[in-house]
């Protein structure tokens, strides 16, 4: 029996349980719930205005939007109306924003008319149409609402085909420009009917959508997850919302970046210490209770699944967040394979690896260890990148560009990227990502990025934890010099790290040190940072602050 796919879903859907609460989107503290029926309206109606615009079949369209049930709506049309969407991360400043709408040649563009717009608005190529997403300040000249009200729904259903491509995704750009990833219907199909053969999801199923749409994780678990077993979706309304929001949607499925893991346990810790956290644990008739109430609190009582994705996670988070019976999937995966690779199903056993391959997938190794994944999901290529592609395959075997090793029964473990390991002028290779792994947990160190490329040694450069700046500036010295001589202990002479600099600025998406996911990007702060490195090895001191150096 052939794979149903997405569109196929929506089809299934629309017709068999119309009044099912599909979407939840929220304003100002209140929900709006879209039942199947509402959606597949204004989906419609989108899709009957592209149409009858004069675009090539298979033309790129972009969507430039925060998550919302309007992002998903406007996706769905798209393929609806024989369409590739672009999806683009909300935050992307004006200049990358037009260099990627250029590059993708994309013909017209869903756009939300956010907090930055104002910066944004002059670098948009005037020659594309723009159909402004609700909610809005002002009239403008495309409007969703007005196309939903003056456009007669397109009744067919039309097929597309599994080879045809659904989607380009750029990436997120840790290690250069970004990439365009052409991915097809049959791979979001082939990915989603995979992981539900694995995974026994139990009774209704409700998923909670805050990391960006234009992520492939959220897409693929969040939008395209939600097709094959016809969750609802709550979306987050802000930032600042997230934990009402969280309790509110009380996902059956959560999904989070490390950054997030870290800052839920933050939380709970802030509403009780660890000390008294770990007696109420150890008693008998009160763990349980606890352990419940926590769970509650947080909003994820009546979750099945608990993810984790986009960069490593920390073993000792792990440990913790099992205390209390959250036994968190470490996945792997990128974009070039829709993130169907790895996740440790065997949770909570094997902590620190990434599991064992899923279904179909198979994993080689090249002679200086790099990690090749053959996956059913494998990218169909790279955007008008055709050398691109064959460079970045080996036969069908992808090359991810991580080193990692496996154990005898599978079980993978990222001991760091490819592109990150730099050699000394001593002549020895670091491998940077395994050290600043042996940096955690730190009750000061924010984010690290290990640095020594064309130095005698390696150093380390920090950001401090700015929501609790619990420690002097001795105290901060002393700590950094005892984590420093804690990890050396546990690396090669060549290894050590030698100094610590403590930078004076956070890093964030918003001055490009991270990606959307909350990873470094490591081109960037050595960008930024390199002119001063041999000046801070030079310095007699260990810890050196930034500002004063």
């Amino acid at each position: 029996m052939p794979l149903a796919l997405p569109l196929e879903k929506f089809y299934q859907w629309e017709k068999e349980t119309p009044y099912k609460t599909f979407l939840k989107q929220p304003y100002h503290g209140h929900l709006k719930s879209l039942m199947w029926s509402d959606v597949s309206r204004q989906v419609r109606s989108i899709a009957s205005f592209l149409m009858l615009q004069d675009f090539p079949s298979g033309s790129n369209i972009a969507i430039y939007s925060k998550n919302s049930a309007y992002w998903i709506m406007a996706d769905l049309a798209i393929w609806l109306s024989g369409h590739i969407s672009v999806p683009l991360f909300p935050n992307l400043d004006g200049p990358s924003t037009k260099s990627l709408l250029e590059h993708s040649e994309t013909q017209l563009i869903f756009l939300e008319k956010g907090k930055n717009w104002e910066s944004l608005k002059d670098h948009l190529p005037k020659k594309i149409p723009k159909i402004f997403l609700p909610p809005h300040k002002e009239k403008m000249e495309l409007l969703w609402e007005k196309i939903c009200t003056e456009y007669e729904p397109f009744t067919q259903n039309v097929l597309r085909k599994g080879d045809e491509v659904a989607t380009i995704i750029y990436t997120s750009g840790t290690t250069g420009a970004p990439k365009g990833v052409m991915h097809t219907f049959s791979s979001f199909a082939k990915g989603a009917q995979n992981i539900l053969d694995i995974v026994e999801l139990k009774g209704e199923q409700h998923f909670f959508s805050y990391l960006p749409l234009a992520h492939v994780a959220e897409r693929v678990l969040i939008e395209v997850g939600s097709l094959y077993v016809n969750a609802t979706i709550t979306f987050l309304e802000n930032k600042s919302t997230f934990a009402k929001d969280l309790n509110k949607a009380r996902p059956t499925v959560f999904l989070a970046v490390p950054y997030i893991w870290e800052s839920i346990q933050k939380k709970v810790l802030q509403k009780i210490s660890q000390n008294k956290l770990n007696i109420l644990l150890n008693i008998p008739f009160l763990k349980s209770y606890i352990k419940r109430k926590i769970r509650k609190r947080i909003g994820l009582k009546r979750t099945q699944f608990f993810l984790s994705g986009a960069a490593s996670i920390k073993e000792d988070l792990l440990h913790w967040f099992k205390e209390i019976d959250i036994s968190i999937i470490e996945c792997y995966g990128m974009t070039e394979n829709l993130t169907y690779s790895h996740g440790n199903l065997e949770s909570p056993q094997f902590f620190g690896t990434v599991g064992k391959p899923y279904p179909y997938v198979e994993v080689k190794f090249s002679e200086d260890g790099e990690i090749l994944i053959k996956s059913p999901c494998n990218l169909k290529g790279y955007y008008k990148d055709p050398e691109r592609t064959l460079n970045e395959l080996q036969g069908s075997f992808f090359k991810t560009g991580d080193i990692g090793q496996q154990d005898s029964q599978g079980h993978l473990t990222i001991t760091g990227r490819k592109k990150d390991i730099f050699k000394t002028t001593k002549g020895l290779y670091i491998s940077p990502k395994s050290i600043e792994k042996l940096f955690y947990p730190s009750p000061i160190i924010q984010y690290i990025c290990v640095i020594g490329d064309s130095l005698p040694s390696s150093m380390a450069l920090v950001t401090l934890d700015q929501e609790d700046p619990q420690f002097s500036k001795e105290e901060t010295i002393k700590l950094l010099l005892a984590q420093k001589e804690k990890v050396n202990e546990r690396l090669l002479e060549h290894e050590r790290v030698t100094k610590i600099i403590i930078l004076k600025d956070t890093w964030d998406e918003n001055n490009g040190m991270l990606t959307p996911t909350l990873k470094i990007r490591r081109n960037v702060i050595e960008e930024r940072f390199k002119k001063y490195y041999q000046k801070w090895h030079d310095l007699e001191e260990e810890v050196i602050w930034e500002e004063e150096a």
